[in-house]
């Protein structure tokens, strides 16, 4: 599957980072003053609404950092982050109640975030007792008819059958947990889902599919997706828009097929000629086997 391109580019945003620095202070000695840290520094990007839009940049770039700003799990040393047009940056916990209704968040590792003591049942079903606000006795997994049948739904959509219910997550491969991980995420049907890192623990062969459904889903469960990766193969195969962070500022951004075609800045430029190909690594292949007259 490649990434849709239909995106409307005069869309609305979904979320919007206006001119956004975050600082981290680095203790010294007792006698010394800290230093700061910048993590990102004066990023400005705009997310449109309905898009699958990547963040790209080798690590300690400010990726992770930008995602917990948008997830409102930290807040910005200056600037804004605007989620729904709601300015999250200085809002309480009890004021992002609705927000954290519509986002929700893929992580890089499943099983560190999936309870191992907890049947499949229940853990997709969490985010709806969480976020819906009803106490549910653990006798009870399913309050209701329609979140049993959500449960049953989202497993099915990320290809697993109702045979996982009973099941831990112990009892399934890493490719299936992290489908798992994405059935979770989505049962509460967020508008925005944020995949961080979602499929750099996996294979070759299941990071594929994992990347097929995740861009299949952003189309069938109506979400917008913000996919954070190192990988710029990775976001070309499901995202239809990049940003390029270095160093905690944003160098590049726009259209996949104009930054990926066209880069404008040398460090995008680096990176996209950092990305293996088959000819190149036959090319070295054979440069080490001594026939440096062999090109592709």
């Amino acid at each position: 599957m490649t990434a849709d391109r239909s995106v409307d580019a005069a869309a609305e945003p979904v979320v919007v980072l206006d001119h956004v620095t975050r600082e981290f202070r680095r203790r010294g000695a007792p006698w010394q003053a800290g230093s700061a840290v910048v993590a990102l520094d004066d990023v400005s990007l705009q997310i449109p609404r309905g898009s699958k839009f990547g963040v790209v940049g080798e690590s300690g770039s400010g990726k992770t950092t930008l995602v917990r700003l948008v997830a409102a799990l930290d807040q910005p040393t200056s600037g804004r982050v605007v989620v729904d047009g709601v300015d999250i940056s200085r809002l309480q916990e009890r004021q992002l109640r609705p927000l954290r209704r519509r986002l929700q968040l893929v992580f890089q590792d499943p099983m560190g975030s999936l309870d191992p003591r907890m049947r499949i049942r229940d853990v997709v079903a969490e985010p709806l007792r969480s976020n819906f606000g009803r106490k549910v006795p653990d006798s009870e997994p399913f309050p209701t008819e329609d979140w049993r049948a959500r449960v049953s739904e989202v497993l099915a959509a990320v290809g697993l059958d109702d045979s996982a219910l009973d099941r831990y997550p112990h009892q399934f491969s890493g490719g299936q947990r992290q489908r798992i991980s994405i059935a979770r995420a989505i049962a509460p049907r967020p508008g925005i889902l944020l995949a961080d890192e979602a499929v750099s623990a996996l294979d070759v062969s299941t990071r594929g599919q994992i990347l097929d459904l995740l861009a299949e889903l952003a189309t069938t469960e109506d979400f917008t997706l913000l996919f954070v990766s190192h990988d710029l193969s990775v976001i070309r195969h499901v995202c239809d828009r990049v940003a390029v962070l270095r160093r905690g500022i944003l160098v590049e951004s726009g259209l996949i097929a104009d930054v990926y075609d066209r880069p404008q800045h040398p460090y995008t430029a680096e990176l996209l000629a950092a990305v293996p190909t088959l000819a190149g690594g036959v090319e070295r292949a054979r440069g080490r086997a001594g026939d440096p007259e062999a090109t592709i």
